[in-house]
């Protein structure tokens, strides 16, 4: 089975957007991690990687390969692959499916459970990407100083957004500072 991964609108640079989905209770944000987006299939025929385009990533990356095995579900995941101080990490940001049933018309809230649930924390390879409900600006600001991309804002309640979508607004580093607008902390 191949979905169609979601696709964050590009936004900016718009400071006045940015301050809204900042102060915004329906929005949450995620650092846009400085990697390759990729989908993850595991299911009985064993565990498969694969590009946006669905190019199979053929790559050994036994840690994440390991990783993946041992959460011994039929799982479909939407993650990003990031190539990190001489090792790969792959941070998992949502749930597609999970035991042959579609999650994509579930909320972010409920699929981000269901990862809370199944994603080990302890694991050096296979992570769950952090979310951030309070302090989104200081999220963003974090990104610019650990070389991140930027963030990504999610509204809370969406379901996955197969496609293009304005439930996720990706807003990169160089958007913000180009124009003037970025100040740092």
């Amino acid at each position: 089975m191949r979905f169609k991964l979601a696709k964050p609108s590009r936004v900016w640079p718009n400071t006045r957007l940015f301050d809204k989905l900042c102060d915004s209770d329906e929005w949450i944000a995620e650092p846009k991690k400085n990697g390759w987006r990729c989908a993850v299939r595991l299911n009985e025929a064993g565990l498969e990687l694969f590009t946006r385009a669905w190019n199979s990533i053929e790559a050994p990356l036994p840690g994440i390969r390991e990783g993946l095995r041992r959460l011994s579900r039929v799982i479909y995941l939407d993650c990003e692959l990031q190539h990190c101080r001489g090792m790969e990490i792959l941070w998992v940001f949502d749930v597609i499916h999970l035991d042959n049933k579609s999650t994509i018309n579930f909320s972010l809230r409920h699929r981000r459970e269901i990862l809370l649930d199944i994603i080990p924390n302890d694991d050096r390879f296979v992570r769950l990407i952090p979310q951030c409900m309070d302090d989104k600006r200081g999220l963003y600001y974090d990104a610019v100083n650990q070389g991140d991309e930027g963030v990504v804002f999610k509204k809370r309640d969406s379901a996955y957004p197969v496609g293009d979508t304005v439930y996720w607004i990706k807003c990169r580093v160089s958007n913000l500072q180009n124009k003037g607008d970025f100040n740092g902390r």
